[in-house]
């Protein structure tokens, strides 16, 4: 399942699927990680076991990759997620939530087939479910994760929306709702609708903080991740 904390891979993902995933919260299979870039490499639990023998009794020197490879299967099975990217491009582009629903909206009343009508309504649902202000905030936060070039800046972007968002009453009530009530009735959000929900407070959540201390002090070197 894709939550939050995605913004660095997940932000860039071809396209729009990143957004999609991470506003329906949608659960993906292995060749979707692949075909999407969010992994590089699929072990077999099966070799497993072989692949840990050959890390400790092969020669190291040209690094893990070269020995992941020769265990890996890049391509187990066709990524279900690929039949949606067309749609998924066009509905989740939109520059604001409500025009996502709108266009999703669209692809619900035209001449398609049912698989394609029914998913467009299901993701419809599913985002109307959702707290409003946390979809409003992952949709900001993996546009402006696209313009990002580095690891640290997505940490601290999700640094402080995460502050934030921990402070607000929906996080309580989304915990009661899975907790407690575990029933079909939707959580009580504050604002209770997409629409209700203002553009300046979802802003507001991704400001710098007041104190520049609080600020996370990151690195990391790109180049100490192997490639694929």
């Amino acid at each position: 399942t894709i939550n939050e904390c995605f913004s660095a891979p997940l932000g860039g993902v071809p396209g729009w699927i990143g957004s999609y995933l991470c506003m329906t919260a949608s659960q993906i299979q292995i060749a979707d990680c692949l075909y999407c870039n969010v992994a590089t490499h699929f072990l077999p639990r099966s070799r497993l076991d072989s692949f840990k023998e050959a890390l400790f009794s092969q020669d190291l020197s040209a690094g893990v990759v070269p020995i992941l490879r020769s265990f890996c299967d890049y391509h187990p099975m066709p990524a279900p997620i690929e039949k949606r990217v067309k749609t998924i491009n066009e509905c989740f582009s939109a520059p604001t939530v409500e025009e996502i629903l709108e266009r999703l909206q669209k692809h619900t009343q035209r001449d398609e087939s049912d698989e394609e009508s029914d998913w467009a309504r299901q993701t419809i649902e599913t985002i109307r479910r959702m707290c409003p202000t946390s979809i409003k905030a992952i949709h900001e936060q993996m546009t402006r994760a696209k313009q990002l070039s580095t690891f640290p800046d997505c940490m601290r972007l999700e640094f402080r929306l995460g502050c934030r968002l921990w402070q607000r009453a929906d996080l309580v009530e989304g915990v009661r709702y899975v907790l407690e009530l575990k029933s079909s009735a939707r959580p009580r959000w504050v604002p209770d609708s997409i629409e209700d929900c203002p553009l300046a407070d979802v802003l507001s959540l991704f400001r710098p903080f007041d104190d520049p201390s609080v600020e996370p002090e990151l690195s990391f070197d790109e180049n100490a991740v192997p490639p694929s």
